[in-house]
């Protein structure tokens, strides 16, 4: 600050110099933490996505990028329109659930792929709460798991096959004793001698 004489004249000069040090120290240490933070996001071999606390989009991961090729949208957890328009309703009841809640959610679906294709995803939701206890963000997470969903369809179906053929096997089983008796009797009857004819 400038202090001036009776006449108006420049007289003093008045400066306050603040060690703002710790100030930027703190800052400094918050975005490295920030940017540890994404790193690891970026590290996980799932499709990460941070939102907001009704589920808008914050941040996506290369993964989910890469494997999207789409733009996270204003849409909750990333864009129902990714989703198989049959899965669509189930999954969306599913986060209006976690969000009404505020509790983890798991569900899966079929999502759409960069080239067009869905594959099964299991997509997991938890909340993180901020200082007050309130939901600051949701960490959302998901995993292909195409190949296991293929394999237990595959699996319910030769189980589904296997049952028909023990059925079957036990059905011609209770048809074959009353046959196998009476192409007994008649072998005996036609081979047989001294019988009277039947």
């Amino acid at each position: 600050s400038l202090l001036r004489d009776e006449k108006g004249d420049p007289n003093v000069v008045i400066a306050v110099v603040e060690d703002m040090t710790p100030q930027h120290r703190t800052e400094d240490a918050l975005h490295e933490i920030q940017a540890e933070q994404f790193q690891l996001m970026e590290a996980f071999p799932e499709m990460v996505r941070l939102t907001g606390p009704a589920g808008e989009p914050e941040y996506v991961n290369e993964r989910w990028r890469t494997f999207t090729n789409a733009d996270p949208g204003h849409e909750p957890f990333g864009g129902l329109a990714l989703i198989h328009p049959e899965d669509r309703e189930r999954a969306a009841e599913s986060f209006a659930t976690a969000l009404g809640t505020e509790r983890p959610d798991e569900v899966e679906y079929r999502m759409r792929r960069a080239d067009g294709n869905y594959r099964w995803v299991l997509t997991r939701a938890q909340p993180i709460t901020g200082a007050m206890g309130e939901v600051a963000h949701w960490f959302v997470t998901s995993m292909d798991i195409h190949e296991r969903k293929v394999a237990e369809n595959l699996l319910r179906r030769t189980e589904k096959l296997a049952a028909a053929g023990r059925l079957a096997a036990t059905v011609a089983h209770e048809i074959n004793n009353p046959l196998e008796a009476v192409g007994n009797l008649l072998y005996l009857a036609l081979h047989e001698e001294g019988l009277p004819p039947l």
